[in-house]
């Protein structure tokens, strides 16, 4: 007598969640490392409802830096200026907006997703 195959139940894959800050940004947390920067999101998903704040050490400057080609009106920011507003672009969950973090560490290029 055959066995009947059992079908396992498919696991669905976890979305990220979206740390909050101050007034609902998300934030994405700078960490500064032996090896040089990284950050706790990446690639960072937002929707267009979002805004995203960059936290980095207190009174330590650090840049972040989208290259002209973000989802924001702003392309830069950092200490002081440090959350971005929400996009300007249409939705696109296919598109990643890559942007250099720079640190006295070094620099890393994560990327946003507007979903």
């Amino acid at each position: 007598m055959k066995k009947k195959a059992t079908k396992k139940p498919v696991k669905k894959r976890k979305s990220a969640k979206k740390k909050l800050g101050t007034i609902g940004a998300i934030v994405v947390n700078i960490i500064e490392t032996p090896w040089g920067p990284y950050v706790d999101q990446e690639p960072v998903y937002m929707g267009t409802n979002d805004e995203i704040e960059w936290h980095y050490a207190p009174a330590t400057p650090f840049t972040v830096d989208f290259n002209h080609q973000g989802p924001f009106n702003g392309n830069t920011f950092g200490h002081g200026h440090s959350r971005s507003g929400k996009p300007v672009v249409h939705p696109n969950p296919h598109k990643v907006y890559k942007y250099w973090v720079k640190t006295n560490a070094g620099r890393i290029d994560p990327g946003v997703i507007v979903h």
